[in-house]
């Protein structure tokens, strides 16, 4: 659920996802000293400079339409304060927001964004 509500209300499209345990994932974040299949939660790479959980939630925020481009204005607040509440919502999401029992399929359009 969360990346189809990224992906429907995203407004800059020089933007790729990539699954923690494929490829492209494994490849940046090797360079970066971290092993994707401990990591949990979003990372979200950008000049070299890796942002996990929470800061990468609100640096994918500023890639968003009005008004969830706003969120990257919460990156003021301490990682250590924005990822308890990241962490809760982890925790709660399917309850909260429901499950899917299929992965999505990209529309064609899309298909250049999701990298292996």
């Amino acid at each position: 659920r969360t990346l189809w509500f990224i992906i429907k209300n995203l407004s800059d499209t020089d933007i790729g996802f990539a699954s923690l345990q494929g490829e492209t994932a494994r490849y940046y974040l090797a360079s970066q000293g971290i092993d994707p299949l401990t990591s949990d939660g979003v990372i979200y790479l950008k000049d070299g400079k890796v942002y996990k959980k929470s800061k990468a939630i609100f640096m994918i925020g500023g890639k968003l339409k009005y008004p969830w481009k706003l969120l990257k204005i919460l990156n003021i607040i301490p990682a250590v304060i924005s990822n308890c509440v990241y962490n809760i919502i982890l925790k709660h999401r399917y309850r909260w927001f429901g499950k899917r029992l299929q992965c999505i399929v990209p529309p064609r359009t899309l298909k250049g964004h999701f990298l292996k």
